[in-house]
């Protein structure tokens, strides 16, 4: 189950979050 394609995976898409999520807040502070 912990094989590198699938933490990989895991870490793509918590940083892509983490990238959305920080441009949703900037958006609505400014």
């Amino acid at each position: 189950m912990s094989t590198p394609l699938f933490s990989f995976f895991v870490n793509f898409q918590y940083i892509s979050f983490s990238f959305f999520s920080i441009k949703f807040i900037e958006n609505n502070i400014l």
